[in-house]
């Protein structure tokens, strides 16, 4: 589960816990698989995948299997169906109704 702390400009405090994102949580994942297929899903025309070049992982602190090439818009497309269905239902708990699809 992901947490965060946020502080606003007038001070107040919240946490913000979003159990969808645990699965796109990577260390070293920014501009990596999951964002590269998020958008390849969202916007593909966005994604220039010739752009990636060769990179030593290592020397950043990434691993591997983060890398971008390995994206694919099959799994940006569970990715933002976890988030939906999640949001969905944190919805309906809200508000106690049920959402149909």
């Amino acid at each position: 589960m992901h947490s965060e702390e946020v502080k606003g400009e007038d001070d107040l405090q919240a946490i913000t816990i979003i159990p969808f994102c645990e699965s796109l949580i990577m260390e070293g994942d920014h501009a990596g698989v999951s964002e590269t297929s998020l958008m390849l899903y969202l916007d593909k025309e966005m994604v220039d995948m010739k752009a990636i070049g060769e990179e030593n992982y290592r020397d950043h602190g990434w691993s591997e299997r983060n890398a971008p090439e390995k994206a694919t818009a099959a799994k940006g497309e569970g990715d933002v169906e976890r988030i939906i269905t999640y949001l969905k239902g944190e919805i309906e708990k809200a508000l106690g109704i049920n959402i149909t699809d």
